[in-house]
Protein backbone atom coordinates (compact mmCIF):
# COMPACT_ATOMS: atom_id res chain seq x y z
CA UNK A 1 0.00 0.00 0.00
CA UNK A 2 3.10 2.45 0.74
CA UNK A 3 5.82 0.70 -1.18
CA UNK A 4 7.43 -2.19 -3.23
CA UNK A 5 9.94 -4.11 -2.38
CA UNK A 6 11.88 -6.94 -3.81
CA UNK A 7 11.47 -10.45 -2.04
CA UNK A 8 12.69 -13.95 -2.88
CA UNK A 9 10.89 -17.30 -3.02
CA UNK A 10 11.33 -17.12 0.91
CA UNK A 11 9.68 -13.69 1.41
CA UNK A 12 13.30 -12.31 2.81
CA UNK A 13 14.35 -8.77 0.89
CA UNK A 14 16.15 -9.51 -1.90
CA UNK A 15 17.10 -6.06 -3.31
CA UNK A 16 18.15 -2.74 -1.35
CA UNK A 17 15.52 -0.84 -4.26
CA UNK A 18 12.15 0.24 -2.06
CA UNK A 19 9.70 2.04 -4.86
CA UNK A 20 7.99 4.59 -2.64
CA UNK A 21 4.18 5.05 -4.02
CA UNK A 22 3.54 8.36 -4.98
CA UNK A 23 -0.19 8.74 -3.27
CA UNK A 24 0.85 9.83 -0.13
CA UNK A 25 -2.94 11.17 0.77
CA UNK A 26 -4.53 7.25 -0.36
CA UNK A 27 -2.77 3.94 -0.41
CA UNK A 28 -2.71 1.83 -3.59
CA UNK A 29 -5.52 -0.41 -4.14
CA UNK A 30 -4.07 -2.38 -6.34
CA UNK A 31 -0.80 -3.37 -8.33
CA UNK A 32 0.31 -5.82 -11.77
CA UNK A 33 2.90 -5.96 -13.71
CA UNK A 34 2.92 -5.35 -17.15
CA UNK A 35 6.22 -6.54 -19.17
CA UNK A 36 9.26 -4.70 -17.12
CA UNK A 37 6.86 -2.25 -15.42
CA UNK A 38 4.85 -2.16 -12.18
CA UNK A 39 1.50 -0.62 -12.33
CA UNK A 40 -0.06 0.66 -8.76
CA UNK A 41 -3.13 2.20 -8.77
CA UNK A 42 -5.97 3.67 -6.57
CA UNK A 43 -9.12 4.95 -7.59
CA UNK A 44 -7.48 8.80 -8.71
CA UNK A 45 -4.82 7.30 -10.58
CA UNK A 46 -2.58 4.98 -11.86
CA UNK A 47 1.15 5.08 -11.39
CA UNK A 48 3.79 3.24 -13.87
CA UNK A 49 7.15 2.16 -12.53
CA UNK A 50 10.19 0.33 -14.26
CA UNK A 51 10.55 -2.75 -11.91
CA UNK A 52 14.06 -3.23 -12.44
CA UNK A 53 15.18 0.44 -11.53
CA UNK A 54 12.04 1.61 -9.51
CA UNK A 55 12.08 4.77 -12.06
CA UNK A 56 8.59 6.44 -12.24
CA UNK A 57 7.87 5.98 -15.90
CA UNK A 58 3.76 7.49 -16.03
CA UNK A 59 1.04 9.06 -13.69
CA UNK A 60 -2.14 8.87 -14.87
CA UNK A 61 -4.75 10.90 -13.17
CA UNK A 62 -8.45 10.49 -12.95
CA UNK A 63 -11.45 9.75 -11.03
CA UNK A 64 -13.34 6.07 -10.12
CA UNK A 65 -10.03 4.55 -11.50
CA UNK A 66 -10.11 0.91 -12.08
CA UNK A 67 -8.24 -2.42 -14.01
CA UNK A 68 -10.97 -3.95 -16.36
CA UNK A 69 -8.00 -5.94 -17.29
CA UNK A 70 -4.58 -7.06 -16.02
CA UNK A 71 -3.30 -8.25 -19.07
CA UNK A 72 -2.91 -11.88 -18.12
CA UNK A 73 -4.50 -14.26 -20.79
CA UNK A 74 -4.52 -18.27 -19.66
CA UNK A 75 -3.62 -20.75 -22.75
CA UNK A 76 -7.59 -20.55 -24.07
CA UNK A 77 -6.88 -16.76 -24.18
CA UNK A 78 -9.59 -16.51 -21.04
CA UNK A 79 -9.00 -13.64 -18.96
CA UNK A 80 -7.47 -13.87 -15.54
CA UNK A 81 -6.32 -11.76 -12.72
CA UNK A 82 -3.30 -13.93 -11.99
CA UNK A 83 -0.99 -16.03 -14.04
CA UNK A 84 -2.37 -19.96 -13.57
CA UNK A 85 0.69 -22.54 -13.56
CA UNK A 86 0.27 -24.37 -16.53
CA UNK A 87 2.68 -26.72 -18.59
CA UNK A 88 4.18 -25.69 -22.01
CA UNK A 89 4.77 -27.42 -25.16
CA UNK A 90 8.05 -28.71 -24.02
CA UNK A 91 6.77 -30.25 -20.80
CA UNK A 92 8.35 -26.92 -19.10
CA UNK A 93 6.27 -25.69 -16.12
CA UNK A 94 5.68 -21.98 -16.80
CA UNK A 95 2.95 -19.26 -16.08
CA UNK A 96 -0.05 -18.32 -18.37
CA UNK A 97 1.33 -15.11 -18.95
CA UNK A 98 4.36 -16.78 -20.33
CA UNK A 99 1.59 -18.47 -23.12
CA UNK A 100 -0.54 -15.11 -24.39
CA UNK A 101 0.02 -11.39 -23.20
CA UNK A 102 -3.08 -9.17 -23.12
CA UNK A 103 -3.12 -5.87 -22.62
CA UNK A 104 -3.37 -3.91 -19.54
CA UNK A 105 -6.83 -1.65 -19.39
CA UNK A 106 -8.18 0.90 -17.38
CA UNK A 107 -11.50 2.67 -16.88
CA UNK A 108 -12.03 5.89 -14.97
CA UNK A 109 -15.01 8.87 -15.16
CA UNK A 110 -14.51 10.90 -18.67
CA UNK A 111 -12.96 14.55 -17.30
CA UNK A 112 -15.40 16.68 -19.44
CA UNK A 113 -18.80 14.46 -19.64
CA UNK A 114 -20.47 13.71 -16.55
CA UNK A 115 -21.74 9.90 -16.50
CA UNK A 116 -19.92 8.97 -19.35
CA UNK A 117 -16.59 6.51 -18.68
CA UNK A 118 -13.51 6.49 -21.17
CA UNK A 119 -11.34 2.98 -21.43
CA UNK A 120 -7.51 3.57 -21.70
CA UNK A 121 -5.44 0.54 -22.92
CA UNK A 122 -1.36 0.57 -22.09
CA UNK A 123 1.00 -0.95 -25.08
CA UNK A 124 4.26 -1.08 -24.53
CA UNK A 125 6.81 0.83 -26.95
CA UNK A 126 9.49 -1.04 -27.77
CA UNK A 127 11.50 1.50 -29.42
CA UNK A 128 11.55 3.25 -25.95
CA UNK A 129 14.94 2.78 -23.77
CA UNK A 130 14.43 3.19 -20.27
Amino acid sequence: EDCAVYVDKHGEVSRTLIMEYTGKQKKAKGATMYGQYLILYNEDYVEVRNADNGRLRQIIAGRDVRIIDFGVRGPTGDNAAQAAQVYGHNGGLSTAGDISKGTVKIAMSHPELPGRQIILEMLLNDGHTD
